[in-house]
């Protein structure tokens, strides 16, 4: 565990100095995206973890000025974490707003 928050400290290092927006963190476990989350924090990132099972959660790591809107983060969700395709995800939108 130590070594891998020795690594994540770095990659935030580096991507504090890159001009990218995001980084992503792809299938870790549960252990490891608290090191993610902590040091996104620290970092003054914004992070979010995706993905509906255990063996396929990831973490998406924003700059915070680049941090996805509530929209967003609301497709990615249903995208990431109900397996939705973006065509059941705008039917599904529309259904909201027709109730309202």
């Amino acid at each position: 565990t130590w070594d891998f928050k020795l690594k994540v400290e770095k990659h935030m290092e580096n991507f504090k100095k890159s001009n990218d927006k995001m980084m992503k963190y792809p299938n870790i476990i549960r252990v490891f995206r608290l090191v993610v989350h902590q040091a996104a924090e620290k970092n003054g990132f914004i992070s979010h973890t995706f993905g509906n099972e255990e063996a396929t959660k990831f973490i998406l790591v924003y700059k915070s000025e680049f941090n996805p809107s509530e929209d967003e983060l609301e497709r990615m969700s249903l995208k990431y974490n109900l397996l939705l395709t973006d065509e059941e995800i705008k039917k599904k939108k529309k259904k909201k707003k027709k109730l309202w």
